[in-house]
């Protein structure tokens, strides 16, 4: 089979393989995202300037990164639809997302909407993203569960690289989980000291947010590919 060459950039793979056979005719579909080259040396170097121990040099790929790898912004205290499906063919209706994020003095906040027509709020959870250097390496996962009676939740937090080392004590991570009649709203607030890596003069912060059940629907807030590894596709969170 031949591959085609692909431009940097979101692309859509579709396979159709006829069986001859009684499971008739395959159908299968996955998004390839390819990133610049130039981007993909920009994170090279800025691995390069943390091994040398060049924190000047490691902020500023950081800057660079920041300003060209991602194009959506989002305003502070913005709702925005977590909408975009990586799920083919779900069983039952999909829930409708929306999520919030506010920068605040003293961390960010995050409220995340649910309404949910498949009352499966028992078996989902919300993860959020949060990727202060705009490296791959860098990227902060938050991901809320619901808590004891549905009220409080709790969060399990990970992070690739040597700038996101999180405290042991995850309650530092303040989260809440309320069940409503259409579904759930799940809140989190992050201190910006979780946060390793982002500037106190930071102006915008690469963020995603995703939202999944017991039936394997995945929603995100932006087009990615696979928001655990890699940032690309993230929205920027704007600080004014």
């Amino acid at each position: 089979m031949r591959v085609p060459s692909l431009k940097a950039g979101t692309h859509t793979l579709k396979l159709t393989v006829d069986t001859r056979t009684s499971f008739g005719v395959l159908k299968a579909e996955r998004k390839v995202i390819i990133e610049d080259p130039a981007l993909v040396k920009l994170q090279n170097d800025y691995v390069w300037a943390l091994a040398k121990g060049s924190a000047a040099r490691a902020a500023a790929v950081s800057k660079q990164l920041i300003a060209r790898r991602f194009t959506r912004t989002i305003k502070p205290g913005r709702t925005v639809p977590i909408d975009k499906s990586s799920t083919i063919n779900p069983s039952g209706k999909k829930p409708s997302a929306r999520v919030t994020w506010s920068p605040e003095k003293d961390g960010l906040r995050a409220v995340i909407t649910v309404a949910d027509p498949n009352n499966a709020a028992t078996d989902t959870n919300v993860v959020l993203f949060v990727c202060p250097t705009g490296a791959d390496m860098d990227i902060c996962t938050f991901d809320i569960t619901r808590g004891k009676n549905g009220i409080q939740g709790w969060t399990r937090i990970g992070a690739q690289g040597p700038m996101t080392r999180f405290p042991k004590d995850k309650s530092i991570i303040g989260t809440t989980w309320k069940v409503t009649p259409k579904g759930y709203i799940a809140e989190a607030k992050i201190p910006w000291s979780v946060l390793k890596g982002l500037p106190a003069n930071w102006t915008a912060l690469p963020v995603e947010a995703m939202v999944t059940d017991s039936r394997g629907i995945i929603l995100t807030m932006s087009d990615t590919q696979d928001p655990t590894t890699s940032a690309y596709g993230y929205s920027l969170l704007m600080r004014k």
